[in-house]
């Protein structure tokens, strides 16, 4: 199976879109200035042990304390976690989780390394195999025939086809790797420390696609060059136009419908997706879909369709945590199965782990889907500073994507946009945006409670300072 990745670097974020059968299956999103850690491995420093808690904290260098539950700390049969971790001792650490609002990264000591093919664990003991794979018990007795002490291994789909003698060669390089990493919790240097960085995150994300085959769509020469580099399997293409790609495959549409409450069903219909602090609730109707047979069957094929629809939105959206769908109620218990069956098919694709854990007494299905980046909705939207409720509008960093992705169409010397009251820019971080584009631009603040832009003229210099003027529009910056 193929799969095409749109990848966009011109503009303030990095964007990468995951098309399959030309439908977005999930987009990808990073600040280029932005610093993530999951992955990362440190050797740390117990600050605090809280009992009450079955908990520690560990500074990891960053601005705040990493949290290491006792539940991520491999102990010995009958250890307790107090024995084991102390206040003041240095401690070998993974983040699995980022860092978000108050809470520090969430830390794990079952640290992991990663390849194409392989998942080695020096610490989990077990050995698993992709769904996936066909030979399962074949590749299960192969791991566990590799594996020593505690080691543990997850052997991903890839290596289906591959000699057993290929894929000892990578779990072989893998051990070694970490072999260097826990000697350095013993060896001389600065603590807390970085002893081992986790992928770019572009690279990062392509490995997640997890296909065959891979045609990855660049705007970056440079990028292109690394990509046929670390995928030499992979089809590399080097586009640049006056467009950003987003535009050019209309992916910034589809963007801004992810961000949307709403998804229309190709029946009629539709999904209503509220994301709260708390889990996120996803309701089912039938909204405009009247059937053409009985009630019950109406309301199973919208189930079906929802089912199959829900499984991308999680991908699209990358949403984690606890997930609630309330499907339209059916009567008949079989098709209920029927739907938690296609539920649990569609969301096996997923790259991150998703459980199903069936209908509660409610009548509502419950799912969890592990949380490795933030939603898009977190990334791209901010909270209504004015009725602080549920609404939602773009934030300063989508703002400034969507102002660069339209400015790369034109080639003209200066351009004057206007910008919401709402948004608050740094002085500081807006100035060197300003000099890093290939336009002269004059900012205003905008008089109406929108919370986008408006791009009110592009000229000259002297064409768009005439605007301004006869408008008497006050500068920002």
């Amino acid at each position: 199976m193929t799969a095409k990745l749109i990848i966009e670097t011109a503009t303030n974020l990095h964007k990468i879109a995951h098309l399959q059968d030309s439908q977005v299956q999930a987009f990808y999103i990073e600040e280029q200035k932005a610093i993530h850690y999951v992955g990362n491995i440190y050797v740390g420093r117990v600050k605090k042990v809280v009992k009450g808690m079955d908990a520690a904290f560990v500074d990891i260098g960053g601005d705040k304390n990493g949290y290491l539950h006792k539940s991520e700390v491999f102990l010995d049969e009958h250890e307790m976690f107090t024995e084991r971790i102390k206040e003041g001792q240095k401690i070998l650490v993974q983040v699995s989780k980022e860092e978000r609002g108050t809470k520090g990264p969430k830390l794990t000591t079952f640290i992991e390394f990663s390849s194409s093919y392989v998942v080695y664990f020096p610490y989990s003991g077990y050995v698993a195999v992709s769904k996936k794979i066909a030979e399962k018990e074949k590749w299960k007795s192969f791991g566990e025939s590799i594996v020593e002490g505690t080691e543990g291994l997850l052997l991903r789909s890839a290596i289906e086809g591959m000699s057993p003698s290929k894929v000892e060669q990578e779990i072989v390089t893998l051990r070694k790797e970490a072999e260097g990493v826990i000697g350095e919790l013993q060896a001389e240097g600065t603590v807390p420390r970085v002893v081992y960085q986790r992928e770019d995150f572009i690279t990062n994300m392509i490995k997640k696609a997890k296909m065959d085959k891979l045609e990855l769509i660049v705007d970056s020469f440079e990028t292109k060059k690394k990509l046929q580099a670390s995928f030499p399997e992979a089809t590399v293409i080097f586009q640049r136009e006056k467009e950003s790609l987003f535009d050019i495959y209309h992916l910034q549409k589809e963007l801004e419908k992810a961000l949307q409450k709403t998804v229309w069903l190709p029946s009629g219909g539709s999904l209503v997706i509220e994301e709260t602090e708390a889990m996120t609730v996803i309701d089912v109707n039938t909204s405009r879909f009247v059937g053409k047979t009985s009630q019950a069957q109406t309301v199973l094929e919208t189930n079906l369709e929802a089912a199959k629809e829900v499984a991308r939105q999680l991908r699209l959206r990358n949403l984690g945590g606890i997930i609630m769908i309330d499907f339209i109620n059916m009567k008949n218990k079989e098709d209920g199965e029927k739907v938690l069956q296609k539920l649990k098919t569609e969301t096996e694709q997923d790259p991150v782990r998703t459980l199903i854990f069936g209908f509660t007494r409610l009548g509502l299905v419950e799912v969890t889907r592990k949380k490795e980046r933030d939603s898009l909705q977190h990334l791209l939207l901010k909270d209504c500073g004015v009725c602080k409720t549920m609404g939602k509008y773009k934030n300063e960093k989508k703002t400034l994507d969507d102002i660069e992705g339209e400015l790369l169409s034109y080639k003209e010397e200066a351009a004057w946009i206007e910008l919401s009251p709402l948004l608050s820019f740094n002085r500081e971080e807006m100035e060197k945006w300003k000099e890093e584009q290939g336009i002269e631009l004059y900012l205003t603040e905008g008089g109406e409670l929108t919370p986008f832009y408006r791009l009110r003229h592009i000229g000259s210099r002297e064409e768009v300072e005439k605007r301004i003027k006869e408008n008497k529009a006050e500068f920002l910056f």
